[in-house]
């Protein structure tokens, strides 16, 4: 066995179980936690920008990642409608759509393996990483710009809906009694 191939037997079930665990905490009952929620709406935008500057060179790459900024809110605002929303007691809790999160899971996935043996063969045939132009590539940056967006759109949504609910517990409390 080559060291390629070593570095592959063990990469592969720890990248599939990596996978497989972040794909139970993304469908799964998940508890409203703002810190996190506002670091991915803050976060994702900022990431967007710095690829989409990075991609003014080549305009197709900048319109693909664009055109799946547009698809990732659109697929957040279809994200909401399927999310059930719970308010146990002042507990806020959310569970995204599963179909959602299992589709983006293998869209990324799948490119990340695409990616990596494109890489592996460039690096083989000329000798170097293969790492040039990542985000010059198309279909790469179009993903991104889905994940991204849905990502920080979703998270926006979930923050929107947790001040509403905060507003309608205060709404019901009624005012402290006077002396």
């Amino acid at each position: 066995m080559t060291n390629s191939q070593i570095v592959l037997a063990v990469m592969i079930p720890v990248v599939v179980w990596r996978l497989y665990s972040r794909y139970r905490k993304l469908v799964g009952k998940q508890h409203v936690r703002p810190a996190k929620l506002w670091l991915s709406a803050t976060l994702f935008p900022l990431l967007f920008g710095l690829i989409a500057f990075g991609s003014l060179a080549n305009q197709t790459a900048l319109v693909c990642l664009i055109g799946g900024g547009v698809a990732g809110v659109c697929l957040s605002v279809l994200g909401h409608r399927l999310t059930k929303y719970e308010n146990a007691a002042g507990a806020l809790s959310y569970t995204p759509n599963a179909a959602i999160g299992l589709a983006l899971l293998l869209i990324l996935s799948g490119r990340m393996a695409f990616r990596f043996f494109q890489m592996a063969d460039a690096a083989q045939q000329q000798g170097q990483a293969g790492l040039q132009g990542l985000t010059n590539s198309p279909l790469t940056t179009l993903i991104l710009g889905l994940l991204m967006c849905y990502y920080a759109s979703y998270s926006i949504g979930i923050l929107r809906w947790r001040n509403g609910q905060l507003k309608t517990t205060l709404r019901a409390e009624p005012p402290p009694a006077s002396d």
